[in-house]
């Protein structure tokens, strides 16, 4: 499915010359609405048909930005609108404030005209991507499949690491996450917090793991990657893809979410990757005994990572340090 119109981009900023520059900037590629302050921008944004994109200054007189974003956030109607803060402040603070008021991305000033398009067109594809998961709600055809998956899990590694693209983890090392997580998912069954995590959701949470792991180019020529994939799935990779940058305090300049808002998902893969890192060996480190590992699992503990899972880890020790050794890396 395609967007048959051009979408509706909402531009909230005090200063008219930026306003005129990111219409120009826009201009023959989106509807562009502009908004010189706060409450017109929520006005604007009220209108039905909503805005695709909202662009949001966060310093603006009366009403600044993270207010504008929590309103937006907090209404049925518009609440599933992306929102792209423009701003001068890059302290990481500032940034974290952003995300936890439910902005998905910064474009810092002065504006960079390449970032700014290459911003705006990457989350209004996001935006269509969803669409289409919404619209179909069961199975999407492999393009789309393939489409979103390298979208949503490329774009957001990306941004903290622009390695990512080509540091694939082996096949052992996928092996060995895929059982951290299936072990410590089937030992929080039992716990009140965690007790949707069923065994078909733990499969597919496997799954989802592998299918982060794979490059979409292997993903396509493969017998899993030619299969449909369901929005569950597309769903679990997204937030698997998210994993490094979720610390449970809400102290990553990256964050979404915080405490047991974080997909439970992502809280698995985090203590299970860390854990795996600190007791293998790489190019520039030994490996820690199981005794250190487990130490720097309980002094992250609430912080970095959820209580729940590290108490996991730590009831599991063995269990997951055997499940390393009968996965050693290829030499």
């Amino acid at each position: 499915m395609q967007m048959t119109t051009k979408p509706k981009v909402l531009i909230v900023d005090d200063a008219p010359d930026n306003l005129m520059l990111i219409n120009m900037l826009l201009q023959g590629r989106c509807e562009v609405l502009r908004a010189g302050n706060g409450a017109q921008a929520l006005e604007l944004a009220e209108q039905s048909p909503h805005p695709d994109l909202i662009l949001l200054d966060v310093l603006m007189p009366e009403m600044d930005g993270y207010d504008v974003c929590k309103q937006i956030k907090s209404h049925p109607e518009t609440r599933d609108i992306p929102v792209i803060f423009l701003t001068s402040l890059i302290q990481a603070e500032d940034q974290r404030k952003g995300f936890n008021v439910g902005a998905v991305d910064y474009i810092t000033k002065p504006i960079n005209p390449d970032v700014l398009q290459a911003r705006v067109s990457t989350h209004l594809q996001l935006k269509n991507m969803r669409a289409m998961l919404l619209d179909q709600g069961l199975h999407l055809a492999q393009l789309v499949a393939e489409q979103t998956q390298s979208l949503l899990v490329q774009e957001h590694a990306r941004k903290l690491n622009p390695n990512y693209l080509t540091q694939y983890p082996p096949k052992a090392q996928t092996r060995r996450w895929q059982a951290y997580v299936g072990l410590l998912a089937k030992h929080l069954q039992n716990m009140p917090a965690a007790h949707f995590i069923s065994d078909s959701e733990i499969n597919l949470l496997q799954t989802a793991i592998a299918l982060l792991a794979t490059p979409p180019l292997a993903q396509a020529e493969s017998s899993s990657g030619a299969t449909e994939m369901s929005a569950q799935l597309l769903a679990l990779v997204y937030q698997l893809s998210r994993a490094e940058y979720e610390n449970f305090d809400g102290s990553h300049a990256q964050q979404n979410n915080s405490g047991t808002c974080i997909p439970i998902a992502s809280r698995l893969l985090r203590v299970a990757k860390v854990f795996d890192t600190l007791i293998s060996k790489g190019d520039y480190k030994p490996a820690l005994s199981l005794t250190q590992a487990l130490g720097v699992l309980r002094e992250q503990r609430g912080r970095h990572f959820d209580p729940q899972v590290v108490d996991a880890a730590l009831a599991l020790a063995q269990e997951l340090h055997h499940i390393h050794q009968q996965n050693p890396d290829e030499a």
